[in-house]
């Protein structure tokens, strides 16, 4: 987790938190209404804005907690934005950057990849 430093006037208030609590709002709201496109598109998007791994694995432990475990595995789990978030924790895993990082989720979960469906497949 992100520990308060310069960028915080005082402890709990964050100004680098403010800038992506929007995206995990939207990112949780689009889960919650199950699309999970649109989850998909604001994970990147709270990514390149500097949401840290452990900031994810926090929130998906509550997707879990809150959808359920068969919920989580069967939907979530098999989709896209779980694709995104595997492909965040492996990457960083291999010591890359958060801006290859960044570029290939673009690639593979963006807009612009026609192939880039509901279903997560590994082999995209």
């Amino acid at each position: 987790m992100h520990k308060p430093g310069k960028c915080c006037a005082r402890k709990g208030a964050c100004a680098r938190k403010g800038t992506t609590v929007p995206y995990l709002l939207s990112l949780a709201e689009a889960v919650g209404a199950r699309r999970f496109r649109q989850a998909t598109r604001e994970f990147v998007k709270a990514y390149a804005a500097g949401v840290t791994a452990e900031e994810f694995d926090e929130l998906f432990s509550l997707f879990v907690w809150n959808e359920g475990m068969g919920t989580f595995a069967s939907e979530i789990g098999s989709g896209p934005l779980f694709g995104a978030y595997k492909l965040v924790k492996d990457k960083e895993a291999q010591g890359k950057a958060r801006s290859a990082i960044v570029d290939e989720l673009k690639e593979k979960f963006g807009e612009s990849n026609p192939k880039a469906g509901t279903a997560y497949r590994k082999n995209q």
